[in-house]
């Protein structure tokens, strides 16, 4: 903790401060609460203050027992002890106002009254929370001696007064002149001010930063499982050797509440191994090119993608859909009702034989069959099936399926010759199907229009219904560069957004859209492209927003201010909190290649910082400062390689 000197004029106008006593005390039995505790001064020292501990107050009703710092708002002020916040209000201001308390290492407790309420400027009582508490204040934060945990006000029944900080000290071992458990501040204030012992704001507790780390990337991904999993039935694994596949698997991961562990592509890591006993998977999926021919002990091994990562990002696009309902087949979604019976038109402008049956048409859902329901962004494409019975083969020479068009105008959407139905069926009815509709929710209208063979048609029509169905979103990324550096910085914070938004990240390189990523994104309702014009092109951008409905982008000017506006966007939906930071080294990838989905988890903060400590990162150092409003502390992924010991220091304190 670093300190200032105190003019000595100030020493000597405190020392000599008087009491100020209006009664007079009962005898003591000790000198216990008069002791002078070593604490560290607990606001800016241009302070004033007397010894107020046995001031009459509410006209002597009461005693004051404690010393109040008659200063201005938003005054800082300070942790006299190490110790933890025991004590937070709640936003209902009594008396007391807004208050904080430590429950100081040593036994004592000091409570901190009359906050700051205000906007700052202001005598509004509407100061939001950052300008109350220091950043990351609640209840349970270990502080350390000197740290900043509030601000000075004049909340509670301090509004008709100066802003001062009203400070009691607690201490169970002490009976003062009144039989309370206290300690009267103004001795050890002043032999505070005496040592010189100000905080200058910078002190902060050890434990505000830790790191999560293994022996290797595949430790730190056991580690980062750790941190958040104590069993598991489902497990990702991707290869050590490149980030792209556990990036991608990180929205997948998320949805299954799985963690992703990386291991060698031709072997499993012993420790990989065990950790997957330990947790108890059972069911595991392999992103990618992964462990081909290697048995595993498990119940499920399910393979995702391989050999094009940008393939294996579409495999995995799919899988996280079809867990959102996206590709399975979707019971009693499509619902309809046989057509009543009619009799046929005229032929040749004879009356139809009553002998002969109507034609009937219904329409339903196979779901046994091969191309079930499939969502496709707010559509859904696959099989619709009807079933349509003629009495003969003569009666019909073709049939048109029209969708949503009563009058049959404009192109059918499935037009099949007739010859014959259903070979071996007695009716001489079948299932036609047109394989390639798109129906979006809500009611339908399908129209089969008969041909006869004299030219005359008939129509018969069926009403149906397609709901709960999910829309398909997506992320997409840079996931391939000439510089391997650019490759996997967005995609990194992809897979953490897409984590928590339930969205998978599809990957395109430096200079086109890949086939696999531009089958995927077919259809799909929602894109957003994380990253700027350097990193996903402007044309791409365009072959992107070509297939999809609706399209953003979310970038800063770099790696590091991408990565703030997206944790940015999270904060600002309320999907995560800043009560954690979790910082990654934007210099490489491999520590944190899994932790999307494990920060995700937690629903906390990822940032980027610059591991090598060059300065890169003051997009991530100014968003600590003004966003993160209520860290308390912080995770640093990786060891010293990835972020060097001066850089985890400095993320402390970003963190105060």
């Amino acid at each position: 903790m670093h300190v200032r000197r105190l003019a000595t004029a100030l020493l000597a106008t405190l020392a000599t401060a008087a009491s100020s006593t209006p009664f007079a005390a009962p005898a003591l039995a000790s000198e216990d609460y008069q002791q002078v505790i070593d604490a560290t001064f607990p606001t800016d020292p241009q302070v004033r203050f007397s010894d107020t501990y046995d001031a009459c107050r509410s006209d002597c009703a009461r005693v004051h027992k404690a010393t109040d710092l008659m200063g201005e708002r938003m005054y800082p002020l300070y942790a006299m002890v190490e110790g933890e916040i025991c004590g937070i209000d709640d936003g209902a201001e009594d008396d007391h106002g807004r208050h904080i308390t430590v429950c100081g290492d040593d036994g004592r407790r000091y409570r901190y009254l009359h906050l700051n309420n205000d906007t700052p400027g202001t005598d509004d009582n509407a100061a939001g929370l950052e300008h109350v508490y220091a950043p990351g204040m609640r209840r349970g934060v270990r502080v350390a001696r000197g740290q900043h945990i509030a601000y000075m006000g004049d909340s509670g029944n301090a509004e008709d007064t100066a802003p001062h900080l009203h400070l009691d000290i607690f201490d169970d071992r002490v009976v003062d002149p009144y039989g309370d458990h206290r300690v009267n501040p103004y001795p050890t204030l002043l032999a505070a001010l005496s040592r010189g012992d100000i905080p200058d704001g910078t002190s902060f507790h050890a434990d505000a930063a830790e790191r999560v780390a293994g022996e290797d990337r595949i430790g730190t991904s056991i580690e980062l499982a750790r941190s958040r999993f104590d069993a598991a039935e489902v497990a990702l694994l991707a290869p050590w050797d490149s980030p792209g596949e556990a990036i991608v698997a990180g929205p997948l991961a998320a949805a299954l509440e799985a963690p992703v562990l990386v291991t060698h592509r031709d072997r499993l890591d012993p420790r990989v191994a065990d950790e997957l006993a330990a947790l108890g998977v059972t069911q595991v999926y392999l992103v990618g090119d992964l462990l081909d021919g290697i048995e595993l002990d498990l119940d499920v091994v399910t393979r995702l993608g391989g050999g094009d990562l940008f393939v294996t990002a579409a495999a995995v696009a799919d899988e996280v859909w079809r867990l959102q309902g996206a590709g399975d087949p979707l019971e009693h979604t499509i619902e309809g009702d046989a057509a009543p019976p009619r009799d046929p038109p005229p032929v040749d402008g004879e009356a139809a034989d009553d002998d002969v049956a109507s034609p009937r048409f219904e329409v339903a859902a196979d779901h046994d069959h091969a191309d079930p329901f499939l969502l496709d962004g707010a559509r859904v494409s696959g099989s619709v099936h009807v079933r349509l019975t003629s009495p003969t083969d003569e009666d019909t020479t073709d049939v048109a399926f029209h969708l949503d068009d009563p009058e049959a105008e404009g192109d059918p959407v499935n037009v099949e010759e007739h010859a014959p139905w259903d070979v071996g069926t007695s009716d001489r009815s079948g299932t036609r199907s047109f394989d390639t509709t798109v129906l979006s929710n809500g009611e339908h209208t399908l129209t089969a229009v008969l041909t006869r063979p004299d030219g005359q048609t008939e129509r018969i029509t069926a009403s149906f219904e397609v709901r709960n169905v999910e829309e398909r979103r997506a992320l997409v990324a840079l996931g391939a560069h000439s510089d391997p550096t650019r490759s996997w910085p967005d995609s990194l914070m992809a897979s953490y957004y897409g984590s928590t938004l339930g969205r998978p990240v599809l990957l395109v390189d430096e200079a086109a859209l890949p086939p696999a990523t531009a089958a995927a994104l077919e259809g799909v309702a929602d894109v957003e492209v994380v990253g700027g014009p350097a990193a996903v092109t402007e044309d791409v951008y365009a072959e992107v927003a070509a297939l999809v409905s609706s399209t953003g982008r979310i970038f800063g000017d770099d790696r590091y201010a991408t990565a703030v506006e997206v944790t940015s966007d999270l904060l600002e939906r309320d999907l995560v909190t800043a009560t954690r930071v979790w910082a990654a080294t934007g210099r490489n990838w491999p520590d944190a290649a899994t932790a999307g989905p494990i920060v995700s988890g937690h629903a906390e903060v990822l940032v980027l910082v610059d591991g090598d400590g060059a300065g890169a990162d003051d997009a991530a150092r100014a968003f600590l400062h003004r966003r993160a409003d209520r860290a308390a502390s912080g995770v640093v992924i990786g060891g010293p390689v990835a972020v060097t010991e001066t850089v985890l220091t400095a993320f402390r304190l970003d963190l105060t």
